[in-house]
């Protein structure tokens, strides 16, 4: 576990490492400890740089990338993209 980020007391996030560059985002009980199966989808396998939770309780990721850094902004409620914030070098 290389980060996390907790939206509510049954919320939160991780970030899993699995080697350079390969890390994964999950999704975890806090209260429970339990952890969800599969990591949260489209964040798998990537290089994530930080992570962070807003005052909407929007999780924000930070994916380092040589081609496409970016910063990817998900509903905690659904774990859908808001949005997608292209940025010019790697967020962190």
């Amino acid at each position: 576990i290389t980060g996390g980020a907790i939206v509510s007391p049954t919320q939160g996030y991780f970030v899993a490492y699995a080697g350079w560059q390969d890390t994964s985002l999950y999704r975890f009980n806090p209260s429970t400890g339990e952890v969800g199966d599969a990591p949260v989808s489209g964040i798998s396998g990537v290089d994530i740089q930080m992570l962070a939770v807003d005052p909407e309780d929007r999780v924000w990721v930070g994916l380092a990338d040589a081609m496409e850094p970016r910063i990817v902004v998900l509903d905690a409620a659904d774990e859908s993209v808001v949005s997608t914030i292209q940025t010019s070098m790697n967020p962190i």
